[in-house]
Parts: C-alpha cells; sequence; structure tokens
C-alpha cells in the first residue's frame, strides 16, 4: 500500500527527525539575531522546545495515520487465492483465513524486511487462524505461507 511505503520511509519518524536536525543546525546560528530582532521567540530555549515538539508530533503521526486509515478502510486484505489476512495494519494479533484450495500441513512464517524468520508455525485449513504479534517489531514485515508444492508472501504492517 502506498500509505504505508510513505510512513515508513519519507514520513518516518527516524526520517523526519534527520531532517529537523539537519535544518535546525542550518538555523542555529541565525537564531540569536532573530530573537534579538523580532523578541520571537523568547529566547533559544524556547526554541529547542519548539524543535522538541515537532519530532514528538513526528513520533506519534504514523500510527495516529495508520489507526485513522484502518477505521475507514477496515477492509481486510484479499490474496488473490482469496487468502483472507486481516486486519492490515495489524497492532497484537493478526488473522489468517487460508484459502480451501490448500491442504493440510500449511506452514507459515514471519520474515522482517531482511528476510530473517521472526516465528512460525502451522496454520489450519478452512479456520480463522489468530497469530498473536506482541513480540514482532512495528513496521513492514511479510508472512510466508507455503505447502511442499506452494508458496505466497504478504507485505503487513505491525503498529
Amino acid at each position: 500500500m502506498k500509505l504505508e511505503d510513505m510512513l515508513n520511509s519519507c514520513f518516518s519518524a527516524a526520517h523526519i527527525h534527520q531532517t529537523i536536525d539537519s535544518l535546525s543546525e542550518v538555523i542555529r546560528s541565525e537564531m540569536p539575531r532573530q530573537i534579538a530582532r523580532w523578541n520571537h521567540p523568547n529566547d533559544i530555549d524556547d526554541w529547542e522546545a519548539n524543535i522538541h515538539a515537532f519530532k514528538s508530533f513526528a513520533d506519534v503521526r504514523a500510527d495516529f495515520v495508520l489507526k485513522n486509515y484502518q477505521q475507514y478502510f477496515p477492509t481486510p486484505y484479499e490474496a488473490p487465492d482469496d487468502t483472507r489476512i486481516y486486519p492490515n495494519p495489524a497492532d497484537q494479533i493478526l488473522y489468517i483465513e487460508p484459502n480451501s484450495s490448500y491442504q493440510e500441513g500449511l506452514e507459515y512464517q514471519i520474515l522482517d524486511m531482511l528476510g530473517r524468520v521472526q516465528q512460525s508455525g502451522v496454520l489450519q485449513v478452512d479456520q480463522v487462524n489468530e497469530l498473536t504479534l506482541r513480540f514482532q517489531a512495528k513496521g513492514l514485515f511479510y508472512i510466508r505461507i507455503a505447502t511442499l508444492d506452494r508458496e505466497e508472501s504478504f507485505l503487513i504492517t505491525r503498529l
């Protein structure tokens, strides 16, 4: 999803912090003249407090945007074979309903963006499987569902 890509790249808290730090370093040497001439902000401490406020906003913005998006667009992710994976983005719990075309012995793996296996197990076919994500880091990850002759991967966001 384009929104998730943006929130995990150019709008990520880390990227915003880096941008704020970079710009504030450029401006910092001019702040004493700005304060002396315009009396705003009151002093350099007020200016630093404003920078901190910008960073605090960046820290919570992505979660807020994703939760609102999920509230207004709560449809589950429909995989090409009608496997249902929801909610996406997910917080603590992720539900997977495998398509009935899968046979028994359906294995899953949760992989981080570097391809490292974070969690694995077996899914039951034709029923809702509940996966706990409390140990999964926030951000993007993949779920790989595989049998001996078939494998599919799905991109999921953890809030």
